[in-house]
């Protein structure tokens, strides 16, 4: 149940950005991989900032991903097959 007007528009933005953003964060956890694997003995502490730039990195693209392609393109389909 949604309490107030705020936590309906965290949950619709979490709902939108779901799936752009399941497609376009795996690169960038690649990326992750790849820095971590060329930095041996690299500690949490060293590492953390770098996953979290991956994780704001991922929710910009995902975001960006939405607005430019996905929303356009099912706004496309509503319009050709309504």
């Amino acid at each position: 149940m949604i309490n107030s007007p705020a936590e309906g528009r965290i949950c619709r933005f979490l709902g939108d950005i779901s799936y752009p953003l399941y497609l376009v964060h795996y690169p960038l956890v690649y990326l992750y991989v790849a820095w971590i694997s060329n930095n041996n003995g690299i500690s949490v502490a060293g590492a953390w900032p770098f996953a979290l730039l991956i994780l704001a990195g991922s929710i910009a693209l995902g975001y960006t991903a939405l607005k430019w392609y996905d929303e356009p393109v099912r706004k496309w389909l509503r319009k050709k097959w309504a």
